[in-house]
């Protein structure tokens, strides 16, 4: 039986900021095992999140910046920045063809003209705590704080609905396109609901592994990364645990799947990015080129993007296939 894993390539190559902010450079670097990567230093704060649709590359951090880069043609570096998108760090974003998406610190969620990138709606007070989650689900905006998720219409910012029966903070949530549902993860449980109106509780998953930092889904699974250290699987159709996947020594604060949905990624507080095989569930491959917490990750085609308190973001050429032969 053939099966696909993925490979690390070099991305070679060097450049200078193209959007005049003076420091949004990618730079070649080193790495032992890996060969050549890209890291972009744009940012002079901690970067906490990454989003993208398209070609685009949307990067946020704790001075309520946000930058742009061009995905085909990284070597431009930052293409634009958005210098005082908020007044506090920036921790959830969220992004369409039409609109981007920011919230965080602040307490406010903001939406921008992806062509333009000016600012078109903003609802301030949005939560009475920091703002850690965005979702975009057709033409509603989901955003999650201390026990609070609330839904928005998604292009004036009107509050729709919030959700009732959290208590705990709500950190991470993910969309189901199949089934119409979004799953939220909060402390010792996972949340499904419906993603139409009236958006009502379906499921209660409840755990026994913390707080839940990070949640993703594949066909098989749905995926929790935990304060605990470890990534928790569950049965997508029944809901039962199924395997834990031991490794990192921090929070599990970030997750993405590859494209085939067959390998997980994930980013620690431990300042490690690792690779998973979801179809052995064992590690694959540990990256370790951060000097601080990974907060964020994510994977667009064969580019793995990830984003650290050290500031930097760090471009791995991942996930070109090769077929092996399983034994």
């Amino acid at each position: 039986m053939a099966q696909c894993i993925p490979t690390v390539y070099p991305v070679r190559a060097m450049s200078h900021c193209t959007c005049n902010c003076g420091v949004g450079n990618f730079i070649l670097c080193l790495c032992h095992a890996l060969g050549m990567m890209l890291f972009a230093r744009g940012h002079d704060h901690t970067v906490w999140k990454l989003a993208s649709h398209g070609s685009t590359l949307y990067s946020a951090d704790g001075k309520g910046t946000v930058k742009l880069w061009d995905m085909e043609a990284l070597l431009r570096g930052c293409v634009h920045t958005i210098p005082v998108a908020h007044t506090e760090a920036i921790l959830a974003m969220a992004a369409n063809s039409d609109l981007l998406f920011t919230a965080g610190s602040d307490l406010t969620i903001a939406s921008w003209d992806c062509r333009t990138l000016k600012k078109v709606h903003s609802a301030k007070d949005a939560h009475e705590d920091d703002i850690d989650s965005l979702l975009i689900v057709g033409r509603f905006l989901f955003s999650t704080s201390h026990s609070k998720i609330k839904v928005w219409e998604i292009r004036t910012l009107q509050h729709k609905h919030t959700l009732q029966g959290l208590h705990h903070r709500v950190r991470a949530l993910v969309y189901d396109r199949k089934r119409e549902k979004v799953y939220s993860g909060s402390h010792n449980v996972i949340h499904v609901w419906d993603a139409v109106e009236p958006f009502s509780m379906t499921a209660r998953i409840d755990t026994k592994f913390g707080s839940i930092y990070s949640i993703v889904l594949t066909k098989r699974y749905i995926a929790t990364g935990t304060y605990n250290r470890n990534v928790h699987l569950y049965d997508v159709e029944t809901h039962e645990y199924k395997h834990a996947l031991s490794g990192h020594l921090g929070a599990v604060a970030t997750m993405a799947t590859s494209p085939t949905g067959s390998f997980l990624v994930t980013g620690s507080h431990d300042s490690t990015v690792q690779i998973w095989d979801l179809e052995k569930a064992l590690p694959y491959q540990i990256l370790q080129r951060h000097e601080s917490c990974v907060n964020t990750v994510l994977v667009r085609n064969d580019l793995l993007f990830s984003g650290s308190d050290d500031k930097e973001i760090k471009v791995f050429k991942l996930f070109r296939m090769q077929d092996y032969s399983a034994s």
